[in-house]
């Protein structure tokens, strides 16, 4: 699908496939304890209470420090403009489409427990989901 082709593989996911989702987890980030809400600060991936709600499992299900910052260009874009609430959440890679290319495992085991705490905590995420939205942007491919 093109995946690290200037998001091509994700403009072009049916719209069929999005209907229904409200959040999104992007587990595509250099580094450990990143929750990337927005790209570069000036398009925002999903209200800041989520951002928030997700920096709270940290703390609870994880040994790392967790916390939201601007990134790049991502998916979580992508899923944002249809408005889902989305995060892309740090993995423990770096040097990422290099020969060094290499991975801390203990950093993915820390965003594994993040998940598993989204899991163990989503009646309380179906609260804040219900108190935000992010407005739908028209993009090329809508």
């Amino acid at each position: 699908m093109e995946e690290e082709v200037g998001l091509i593989g994700a403009r072009n996911v049916d719209e069929t496939f999005l209907w229904g989702i409200d959040a999104a987890f992007v587990l595509d980030r250099r580094g450990s304890g990143d929750i990337v809400t927005s790209c570069g600060g000036y398009e925002p991936f999903c209200h800041l209470a989520f951002g928030e709600w997700v920096e709270d499992i940290g703390r609870k299900y994880s040994h790392g420090e967790w916390r939201c910052t601007n990134g790049g260009s991502s998916d979580a874009r992508i899923w944002a403009s249809h408005g889902i609430q989305t995060v892309n959440l740090s993995v423990g890679y770096q040097w990422e489409h290099t020969d060094d290319e290499c991975l801390d495992v203990d950093a993915c085991y820390e965003t594994v427990n993040v998940m598993m705490g989204v899991f163990e905590e989503a009646r309380s995420l179906r609260g804040v989901l219900r108190e935000v939205r992010i407005p739908r942007r028209r993009t090329s491919a809508s």
